[in-house]
């Protein structure tokens, strides 16, 4: 996670997800980056942004980001695969890549990624403007891997 332990307790909504179970968790400061990088043992996809101001953009593999492209974002040459698509949150686009592969959804992994999409959609809210029709075909796929009709209005 790019952020260090001590702001991460003030990142509220992403621990009330893990319901305080984040052992593990891995903070930025956990992994010497620049120690990979020099052992050539680096790769480093980029989720929910896609721009990288370091020599480490040199290794960035994959791009997932739902924001609008930076004029100057010359990484974007350096990326073999690249999804940017205009959606109420990267956890959509995430969760569509999961579901279109062999990749095996779990009822956990579906709670996960649908509590960024309610909170980035701001519970889907029309008033906000930032849902998508993907972002609600997503969401029902995702309610389809879990097992108790949860009430995701409480997060409001």
């Amino acid at each position: 996670m790019n952020t260090n332990p001590s702001t991460f307790r003030l990142r509220t909504e992403i621990r009330w997800f893990l319901k305080e179970n984040y052992s593990n968790v891995i903070f930025i400061d956990d992994i010497n980056l620049n120690e990979l990088y020099d052992k050539k043992k680096l790769e480093i996809i980029l989720v929910d942004h896609h721009y990288l101001r370091s020599q480490l953009n040199k290794v960035v593999i994959e791009i997932i980001d739902h924001h609008q492209i930076k004029e100057d974002s010359i990484i974007l040459q350096n990326s073999s695969a690249i999804k940017i698509e205009l959606v109420g949150s990267c956890c959509t686009l995430i969760a569509e890549k999961l579901l279109t592969s062999n990749f095996q959804m779990t009822e956990e992994i579906a709670y996960l990624l649908t509590g960024p999409i309610l909170f980035d959609t701001i519970n889907f809210s029309p008033s906000a403007g930032k849902t998508t029709e993907k972002d609600w075909q997503i969401y029902a796929k995702l309610q389809n891997f879990r097992s108790h009709s949860a009430d995701d209005s409480e997060l409001y």
